[in-house]
């Protein structure tokens, strides 16, 4: 997702478990840095989970990471979500990966269970965020 410099960002973690996720974890990790989200920065409804993440520099760019926990174990993979600077480039570069996932999601075998992450990309002659699709 494209976020700009102290600009607020919140990211949605939704896990599907049986039975249903009772706790969640996020972390942040970078080239230079790994750590926990602040449980003040994270709002849990059920099996939704919202980190609220604002990059200050360069180095908040990265990766965050976000597990569910039910009464049977933490989830083994985490749900994955990019946090890049926001800008032109970066549009239409991340419109030709959704596109390019998008045909290999269809193209995948029947025995393969896809999970999606939703793209909040700028667009460019407007301040606001426009949803284009999922991965």
């Amino acid at each position: 997702m494209g976020v700009g410099r102290d600009e607020e960002a919140r990211v949605v973690c939704h896990v599907d478990g049986n039975p249903p996720p009772t706790e969640f974890f996020w972390q942040f990790n970078s080239t230079t840095d790994f750590r926990d989200v602040s449980p003040s920065d994270v709002i849990v409804d059920g099996s939704v989970s919202v980190a609220t993440y604002v990059p200050r520099s360069e180095a908040d760019y990265g990766t965050l990471l976000c597990w569910g926990k039910n009464p049977l174990g933490r989830q083994r993979r985490p749900c994955v979500f990019h946090v890049i600077p926001a800008g032109t480039y970066y549009i239409r570069t991340y419109i030709v990966k959704i596109r390019r996932a998008m045909q290999l999601m269809t193209s995948a075998s029947d025995g393969w269970r896809a999970t999606y992450s939703f793209f909040l990309l700028p667009r460019p002659d407007r301040q606001a965020s426009t949803f284009l699709g999922g991965q």
